[in-house]
């Protein structure tokens, strides 16, 4: 399995952009049987790992737009190295999110989805209308509505760093301890649906993807299909499926949350 990392070498606190220091941080722990938290010191090394994760996400336009509205509206990181997933809650302080750094969401596949993948979804939650919403309504692949307003776009994200695609919610998967917070599957080139035409090629003994069926396509991309030519509702309907996130596309994987039973803080997790 290929990875890619980044190492704390590359942080510049000083640059003109969000950084750790643009957020309230805090630290907790949290009682694995109860789930609950207690308020705990955080380290020299949790701030540089914030920033670390910042300046990794910049390279995808959505994350620093993120990153830059959490940081204008006061949302807050809470470190916690007991839990096993990323949180983001909406709280009598206003919003905020609770992330461990030392761990990545592997997919049944194999493929990891890095730390900071998982932090920049949880800040999603908190910056996107209705992503923190205490009534969301049901979603039949991000299981609900709230969860749909982070995860759904969190795809262009890793489409942008290279990282795995996220083809659903409750999907399965585990979290996994990981060496770095950048620490991730090398996913390669594929578009916000999960399609990746190299895979495809590969996989299926194919070059061209001008299927007939696509309705004449030209170079410039009309009609309703990627930059690769591929349509995917034309090519449900010609091959009879319903499904097409093949599993070299990324597919597989998914994890739960935790939820507090305690606390009155709506909760949206990984």
């Amino acid at each position: 399995m290929q990875q890619q990392n980044a190492t704390q070498d590359g942080i510049v606190w000083d640059e003109p952009r969000t950084n750790a220091n643009d957020f309230d941080m805090y630290g907790s722990i949290t009682d694995p049987t109860s789930g609950t938290s207690y308020p705990a010191e955080f380290s020299t090394q949790d701030a540089n790992n914030l920033e670390l994760s910042l300046l990794y996400l910049q390279d995808s336009p959505l994350a620093s737009s993120w990153i830059d509205q959490a940081a204008a509206t006061g949302v807050g990181v809470t470190f916690d190295h007991t839990i096993e997933n990323g949180l983001a809650y909406d709280g009598d302080n206003g919003p905020g999110v609770t992330w461990n750094p030392d761990v990545g969401f592997q997919m049944e596949n194999g493929e990891i989805i890095s730390p900071a993948g998982i932090l920049v979804s949880e800040f999603g939650h908190t910056v996107e209308p209705n992503g923190l919403d205490p009534n969301p309504t049901p979603d039949p692949v991000w299981n609900n509505s709230a969860e749909a307003a982070a995860h759904a776009p969190s795809n262009e994200i890793y489409a942008d760093l290279g990282e795995p695609y996220r083809p659903g919610y409750d999907i399965g998967g585990d979290m996994v301890d990981v060496s770095t917070v950048t620490t991730h599957t090398d996913a390669g080139a594929y578009d916000n649906s999960g399609f990746d035409a190299g895979s495809f090629a590969a996989d299926y003994g194919v070059t061209n993807f001008g299927f007939d069926s696509f309705g004449g396509y030209d170079s410039f991309g009309s009609g309703g299909y990627d930059n690769y030519g591929y349509d995917a509702g034309s090519f449900a309907a010609d091959y009879g499926i319903g499904n097409y996130s093949f599993d070299s596309f990324g597919g597989g994987g998914g994890g739960g949350g935790m939820s507090f039973n305690d606390l009155s803080e709506t909760v949206q997790a990984v």
